[in-house]
């Protein structure tokens, strides 16, 4: 069928500072930049880990409103991990780069690991069920 959705291109995100993200995203989670656009009304950089996840971040130069997850659009952005012990590691990787999170929690569909970015969005490390 051709009409069939294969997976996701990428997620694009409104960001306060596009440089301290790209960083952030960078340093943390091993985002790395592949293209970046300067344009007259937004600031753009596209970056991809190492299995492929691209990421854009976009500052749009008139401002806004700063992040709050209950206006609509994205609520929170999930990483899938692959296992529980891999967020163990990973809340130690994030007290050693000063990011608050919260205790791992049990969800009827595995287990989670939350914490925000520099923008207030909340991120989640996620390990499936049984993994």
């Amino acid at each position: 069928m051709s009409r069939q959705i294969t997976g996701i291109s990428h997620l694009s995100l409104s960001v306060g500072n596009r440089d301290d993200s790209v960083a952030w995203y960078g340093e943390l989670l091993g985002f790395q930049p592949v293209a970046t656009l300067d344009c007259d009304d937004y600031l753009e950089t596209i970056c991809m880990d190492s299995n492929g996840t691209i990421l854009a971040f976009q500052q749009h130069l008139e401002g806004g409103a700063a992040y709050h997850p209950s206006r609509h659009g994205l609520d929170h952005l999930a990483f899938s991990v692959n296992s529980t012990a891999a967020l163990d590691e990973w809340a130690t990787f994030l007290d050693e780069h000063g990011v608050t999170w919260s205790p791992v929690a049990d969800t009827p569909f595995g287990k989670v690991l939350c914490f925000r970015d520099p923008d207030g969005l909340q991120l989640e490390l996620f390990a499936m069920a049984g993994t």
